[in-house]
């Protein structure tokens, strides 16, 4: 249970078993020019937990629910309601694995909408692209958050990749 069993470069997307670890996905996508950054899914489980936060306080208004997590919200909100905790007491449930790990049981909601509305992903190229989007639409600061044992790899490859861009 350690094969990479298909990439398709074209749409972004490598089927693997459960025993592959990141490093070998990027060594096998970089004479492509890719990298496969370290999981995102702990900080997309993050920022769902967080929208629900929001969502619920705000009055569980359909207009809160950030456009790509429309497609998993219902199924998000089911498991929030099966819960053990009382609602009161729920954030505990709610934000286990914040920014750290992604709780299994939450990894169908990690859909490539969601990590491409939470994640700036992809190459060199790609990440400058976003970044000039979101800078257009007013974001002045991003903040990197890779895991501690990738966290040297990344800050190197965006600073010598994709910082020259904005010099």
């Amino acid at each position: 249970m350690n094969r990479i069993l298909a990439i398709d470069i074209a749409n972004r997307r490598v089927e693997v078993e459960s025993g592959v670890v990141n490093l070998h996905v990027t060594n096998a996508v970089k004479a492509n020019g890719y990298f496969y950054a370290p999981d995102p899914s702990s900080q997309v489980a993050c920022t769902i937990h967080f929208a629900y936060e929001i969502w619920k306080q705000r009055g569980e208004k359909d207009e809160l629910i950030p456009p790509f997590f429309s497609n998993i919200w219902d199924d998000y909100i089911k498991r929030v309601k099966n819960y053990s905790l009382p609602e009161n007491a729920r954030f505990r449930q709610i934000h286990e694995g914040h920014c750290t790990f992604l709780v299994p049981e939450e990894r169908r909601f990690i859909t490539p909408e969601a990590i491409a509305g939470v994640c700036i992903v992809g190459t060199p190229e790609e990440i400058i692209h976003r970044v000039r989007e979101l800078e257009k639409a007013g974001i002045k600061e991003i903040t990197m958050l890779p895991p501690a044992d990738y966290q040297r790899k990344v800050f190197r490859d965006m600073a010598e990749m994709v910082m020259p861009a904005f010099r």
